[in-house]
Parts: C-alpha cells; structure tokens; sequence
C-alpha cells in the first residue's frame, strides 16, 4: 500500500471548481479518513 494525499476543492455552484492544497495526507500505516459536508442555506 502506498501513501494517499486527499486534495481540498471548493465550489459555490458545484460547476466552477476552486483546489487548495492538500488537505490530508495518509498516517505512518497507510490508512487515511474524510468526510464532507453541504450548507443549505
């Protein structure tokens, strides 16, 4: 198993894209967790 990296976009409209930098990286045993999340206003 090799390293993982998880990248960070970001979008108002969920069609124009904005990417930050990585925003995870996987631990010493290879294992990595995320999420996400939606705010309806």
């Amino acid at each position: 198993m090799g390293s993982y990296a998880l990248g960070h976009p970001i979008s108002e409209d969920l069609v124009k894209w904005e990417y930050e930098l990585i925003a995870l990286f996987s631990d010493k045993n290879g294992l990595i967790l995320s999420g996400s999340v939606v705010v309806d206003k």
